[in-house]
């Protein structure tokens, strides 16, 4: 279960998508995270530009929304040299190497599918320990 106070936790990581996705996506993690929820990409983009300290240090998006969305948020954000650090992942439609080339391209660490994520929480639980802990 994931914590939702920024204080106590090991990671606080930005999830932009839908709400209802966050206990199903984080529920069995075994880190100690806080969530912060933003309905659009925009909303997030301003509080990393308008908050210190910024408000999370990992970024879940949801490309499943809108491709086009998911493109100018990572443009956008990868602009700020300030943001370069900050991991952001993607999760796409599918297994579309197409679409996931195109988001790494733009600055997303990696991309994994919706689907996957949502059938196998382990492995996103992985790969946000491996970014988290490896840097």
């Amino acid at each position: 279960m994931p914590i939702f106070n920024k204080e106590h936790a090991d990671l606080v990581i930005a999830h932009i998508g839908d709400k209802s996705d966050i206990q199903q996506i984080f529920g069995l993690m075994p880190q100690k995270i806080a969530v912060v929820h933003f309905d659009d990409s925009n909303a997030c983009l301003d509080s990393f530009n308008n908050s210190d300290p910024r408000p999370a240090e990992f970024i879940l998006l949801d490309a499943t929304r809108s491709a086009e969305d998911t493109d100018r948020f990572l443009t956008a954000f990868r602009s700020k040299t300030a943001f370069k650090k900050i991991p952001v992942s993607v999760m796409a439609e599918s297994d579309d190497e197409e679409s996931c080339q195109r988001f790494l391209n733009l600055g997303a660490n990696f991309c994994i599918a919706k689907l996957d994520v949502l059938a196998d929480r382990g492995s996103l639980s992985q790969i946000i320990t491996d970014y988290w802990m490896s840097g």
